[in-house]
């Protein structure tokens, strides 16, 4: 197990023997979370997250989708 202390700016500095073994360098992203009293740092890569915002957009598109069909609201459809 390795040591980290966090400094003024609340960063960390992943240890190098930690970072080779995750294969993690300069502009790798991670995901960071709580999770039952412990922080968690993972490897992620982008498409990772870029799935996961697809998932958000799809939601919030219907979403949109459903508050404008309502009928009331047929004068915006010109503007769609």
């Amino acid at each position: 197990m390795e040591l980290a202390k966090i400094n003024a700016h609340y960063q960390v500095t992943i240890p190098k023997a930690v970072r080779q073994k995750a294969k993690v360098k300069k502009g790798s992203y991670v995901k960071v979370e709580y999770r039952d009293g412990a922080i968690v740092v993972r490897p992620v890569t982008v498409t990772e997250e870029v799935e996961g915002l697809k998932a958000l957009r799809q939601a919030a598109e219907k979403k949109f989708t459903e508050v404008w069909k309502d009928e009331d609201d047929a004068a915006w459809e010109s503007y769609l």
